[in-house]
């Protein structure tokens, strides 16, 4: 049977965060030396310095996965806002286990580090900046992992815009021109719905820019 012993702990940021030092023979005889990281807070109970169960050793491994997925997930946070799918996702590629990923997404949006809504909302703000029809901003959220909740926040914020003079604007930007023959002007309706805008946006567009 497995024999294991914690032989030290250390706290660091402050407190936060627990280094424990375990040592363990395993049934082949050889000698296993850990040093794992744990989220203090995560803890039912602080471990102590003596003989300790293989169970406990587990749980142990397991909370120094969730602490180095938190520890990866606040660097890519930094970075920008995330889904909570694509936060899991990035953990996954660094070799996080998803049972961890899942954890330490759980961890970030209970600490107020990952919002989704937030999140959603600033992706769609950028989409109307971009002049994307709504269709392509909700395209693009459910692409990226966001949920019904977060999705809704987006909504939200697009029943406030005008997405037929959102959609002149870009008629203008992209300086279009509105062909006098049904197959062009079919063209230029179709390009327009590949930006996300529906028929009565686009057509609401045309008589803005061209007066039909």
């Amino acid at each position: 049977m497995d024999e294991y012993c914690i032989t030290g702990l250390r706290a660091t940021d402050g407190g936060a965060r627990l280094t424990v030092y375990v040592t363990g023979r395993g049934e082949s005889g050889a000698p296993d030396y850990l040093t794992l990281t744990v989220l203090s807070a995560r803890l039912s109970h602080l471990p102590v310095v003596g003989h300790v169960d293989p169970e406990t050793v587990s749980v142990l491994r397991q909370e120094d996965d969730v602490c180095r997925a938190v520890s990866y997930g606040l660097r890519a946070l930094s970075a920008g806002d995330l889904s909570a799918g694509m936060l899991i996702q990035k953990l996954r590629v660094r070799g996080i286990s998803g049972a961890a990923a899942r954890e330490a997404a759980a961890e970030l949006a209970a600490r107020g580090y990952l919002d989704e809504k937030r999140a959603a909302l600033r992706e769609a703000e950028r989409g109307v900046l971009k002049l994307w029809g709504d269709r392509r901003i909700f395209s693009d959220l459910s692409a990226k992992g966001f949920g019904q909740a977060a999705m809704d926040e987006a909504a939200a914020y697009l029943a406030d815009e005008d997405g037929g003079a959102r959609c002149a604007a870009l008629i203008r930007k992209k300086r279009m021109t509105l062909p006098a023959e049904p197959r062009g002007q079919q063209k230029l309706f179709a390009a327009l719905a590949r930006y996300g805008y529906s028929a009565g946006e686009i057509k609401a567009a045309l008589v803005a820019v061209f007066g039909q």
